[in-house]
């Protein structure tokens, strides 16, 4: 299991190629002067998103700074349960191919 801090920066409405409507939220990484998700989180995330997209077949890169891109029609975002605001911090777990998200206070 691998633990990595991320913050919502970006929530922005889309509408799919059927004209489903949905959310897309990004998350990327929280840095703060206590020195959380240090380097082998970091390491750890972008290694398991390298993988990911191999796996897909694609030819994309990681960037440095770990990042998550959720999009998600309206019935998946109201079946995730959680309501992201833009500012919210999470912690998220990865853990036998799954993510938990808790949201954490500053």
């Amino acid at each position: 299991m691998s633990v990595v801090r991320l913050i919502v920066t970006q929530i922005s409405s889309v509408v799919d190629d059927d004209g489903n409507r949905g959310k897309e939220i990004i998350l990327e990484e929280f840095k703060n002067r206590q020195g959380i998700g240090g380097p082998q989180e970091i390491g750890f995330l972008k290694e398991m998103m390298d993988q990911v997209l191999r796996n897909f077949g694609q030819g994309y890169s990681i960037r440095s700074q770990p990042k998550i891109v959720l999009r998600l029609n309206d019935e998946e975002y109201e079946s995730l349960g959680i309501k992201f605001e833009v500012n919210d911090i999470y912690e998220v777990n990865f853990s036998d191919g799954n993510l938990h998200f808790n949201k954490q206070t500053v």
